[in-house]
């Protein structure tokens, strides 16, 4: 064309005169592909095994310290402050620890951080608030969730077993009873409390006389004594309420059911209501089945 020639990209690549923009591309990528390599290469070398031990161990030592772990509560209930998980979320969350166990340095340590921040009246408020707003838009979601989470649980045997064993060797600790004892003398001494358990036993019991209790009546005021029934709480000594008591002395009948106190000699009842000043006779529930022996008891106390 008029003795022009135009030389083609295959002929300037050929005859080193690619345009630097090209050029620059080309040498970008080996050097990705050499950046690439290397980093290949540095992780699986000992430096680096080293390094991400160190950091490791760092971050382990870290997150002993009980600042840093509250700092880092923070930054995430106020990174997820507004969300909401799903039913769904939640039910992986939970079923993600099954199985698992936890030392007994790792349980004292939550112990030790949920009693501080219950101490925290702000923090009972928050939670108080957070439970109620949650059952009252999602109460009958989560009844449904938590049944259908308890079924499947129970439904393991070895999660069955543990579990029961786990009630068993908690509850009957000296320090759990005592513990439950302290509080349920707390809760009696509120009057509003006090209010509110006799309320629930009438409605959970159905207060009346049961057949032996009516079969007792019976024999007392056929001996004409002076023992009144009042097992249905209308009389109280401190937190126990007795069967029958006397209206003319500090005297006190207690019948106790074959099935419900087996294995119990009714000491420590007994005990409990002579530092009120009250004398206590037990009558089980098979003696009544001989009227001359429980005749006989009663009279014997009577006397006394």
């Amino acid at each position: 064309m008029n003795g022009l020639h135009f030389e083609s990209a295959n002929e300037k690549r050929r005859n080193g005169e690619m345009s630097s923009g090209r050029l620059g591309k080309i040498n970008s990528v080996h050097q990705n592909e050499n950046i690439s390599q290397n980093l290949k290469n540095f992780y699986q070398s000992a430096e680096a095994q080293y390094l991400k031990e160190k950091f490791r161990n760092d971050l382990i030592k870290r997150w002993e310290d009980p600042k840093y772990k509250e700092l880092i509560g923070q930054k995430i209930s106020i990174s997820l402050t507004g969300r909401k998980a799903t039913e769904q979320a939640k039910y992986n969350m939970s079923n993600s620890h099954l199985g698992q166990k936890q030392s007994e340095e790792s349980k004292k340590k939550k112990s030790v951080q949920m009693i501080e921040k219950w101490k925290d009246e702000n923090f009972q408020q928050i939670r108080h608030n957070s439970l109620l707003n949650y059952y009252e838009n999602n109460y009958e979601e989560a009844r449904l969730l938590r049944s259908q989470q308890s079924k499947e649980r129970w439904a393991n045997e070895k999660f069955k077993r543990e579990t029961i064993l786990a009630i068993k060797k908690g509850c009957n600790t000296p320090e759990a009873k005592g513990n439950r004892s302290k509080s349920a003398i707390k809760r009696w001494e509120n009057p509003i409390e006090r209010a509110k358990i006799i309320q629930a036993i009438e409605k959970g019991l159905a207060i009346k006389p049961t057949q032996p209790e009516k079969y007792l009546i019976t024999i007392i005021k056929e001996l004409k004594l002076y023992f009144k029934y009042c097992g249905d709480l209308s009389f109280w000594i401190g937190r126990k309420n007795p069967d029958f008591v006397n209206i003319k002395s500090k005297k006190l009948i207690e019948l106790f059911g074959d099935y419900w106190h087996k294995g119990d000699n009714g000491r420590k009842r007994m005990k409990y209501f002579a530092k009120h000043g009250y004398r206590t006779l037990i009558i089980w529930e098979h003696e009544l089945k001989d009227l001359n022996i429980v005749k006989a008891k009663l009279l014997a106390f009577n006397s006394l």
